[in-house]
């Protein structure tokens, strides 16, 4: 959410102060990178401009989905970068959103790289979050999201290894744990939020 919030405050920033011509652009630095603002309809590097709802569709799914395993992910690590790239998949998605009818809005660039593309805040994080989720993929760190059927999660219930608070889904972390439907083993077991806490506290 940080990320979505400070991605839409430059935005508007460049909104009010940047001009609109590349050929006035502003220098960040030299004119490697420089500042003016545009408007992109389409996804990244200006591709499917006349598919702008069906780029929101996509984008929509792909950001719940990183958000989701986010939460789900008991490793401090992964759900940070999985945050990242979800709050800057949301600041696009809110240009997106302004559109009339939803979903057709085109999404606000203002950083020009070597004249090649324009991009802005939002395009960073999600930039600097892939490239993160592959150093943790090289570094062989885990993800450990946990898949469970209603059969797999009522057997926990019955053996005190998961509980339902009246929320709707509780998740818990089972290490080395192997789990059936009509079976259950894992050793101690901690709730979400306790193991993501924890469990980077000696790496």
């Amino acid at each position: 959410m940080v990320v979505a919030v400070l991605d839409q405050l430059t935005k508007a920033i460049a909104k009010d102060y940047l001009p609109e011509n590349p050929a006035d652009a502003v220098p960040l630095i030299g004119n490697f990178i420089t500042l003016h603002l545009t408007h992109n309809s389409g996804a990244a590097l200006s591709l499917l401009n006349s598919k702008t709802l069906v780029v929101t569709a996509i984008s929509v799914i792909l950001v719940f989905a990183v958000l989701f395993a986010a939460l789900l992910t008991p490793h401090r690590s992964w759900a940070g970068v999985l945050a990242m790239i979800a709050g800057g998949g949301m600041g696009n998605l809110m240009d997106r959103g302004r559109g009339e009818p939803w979903g057709t809005g085109a999404v606000i660039d203002f950083i020009d790289y070597f004249g090649f593309f324009v991009g802005n805040v939002a395009d960073i994080f999600v930039v600097l979050g892939v490239v993160a989720v592959f150093v943790l993929i090289i570094r062989k760190k885990p993800l450990d999201v946990l898949w469970l059927s209603k059969a797999q999660i009522a057997t926990l219930e019955s053996q005190g290894k998961a509980e339902n608070t009246g929320r709707g889904k509780v998740i818990w972390v089972f290490e080395d744990a192997s789990v059936s439907d009509n079976s259950a083993s894992a050793g101690d077991s901690t709730d979400l939020a306790s193991a993501r806490d924890n469990s980077e506290g000696g790496q």
